[in-house]
């Protein structure tokens, strides 16, 4: 596809718009990580899988990051806004590295709680199960975000 032909399809407001292709990317990744699991819990032999948007995971605060994300592609289509655009940047990639954080403490702390159960449920039974009753693990929605991260983070760090 020309130039030319992607003149045509954008608004004169996105022609200007330094790094589209990677701010898009970036919001479509923000979309991704709301729409997939995050975390996958097993326990007793029952799969579920926990979404960043879940109310015990983020809640409403994980549409922050789409939000974030749609704001480092309109600030700098906007005049008035412009001289705004690094800081955006900076604030988006501090959000998602935040909470690639989070969901990786979330995952760290559920581990060492299915350990405290079944130690528990050992003592109860009288001795220490032979077989784990319940797991936890990254999900598919991990990919998005920690590449969502990196990729912030860099366009941040770079400063265009």
């Amino acid at each position: 596809m020309s130039n030319a032909a992607t003149a045509q399809i954008l608004p004169s407001s996105l022609q200007g718009v330094p790094g589209l292709k990677m701010r898009s990317v970036n919001i479509a990744l923000a979309l991704a990580t709301l729409a997939l699991p995050v975390a996958v819990a097993s326990s007793f032999g029952i799969t579920t899988s926990v979404g960043l948007s879940n109310v015990l995971v983020a809640g409403s605060f994980a549409y922050l990051l789409p939000a974030a994300f749609a704001a480092t592609l309109i600030v700098p289509a906007v005049d008035a806004a412009r001289p705004w655009t690094r800081v955006v940047d900076i604030a988006a990639a501090a959000l998602a590295c935040g909470f690639l954080a989070f969901v990786a403490y979330a995952i760290i702390s559920a581990i060492g709680q299915i350990n405290d159960a079944q130690r528990a449920f050992g003592s109860m039974i009288g001795g220490y199960p032979r077989q784990s009753f319940a797991s936890i693990f990254p999900g598919i929605g991990a990919i998005p975000i920690a590449i969502l991260a990196l990729m912030s983070s860099w366009k941040a760090w770079r400063g265009r």
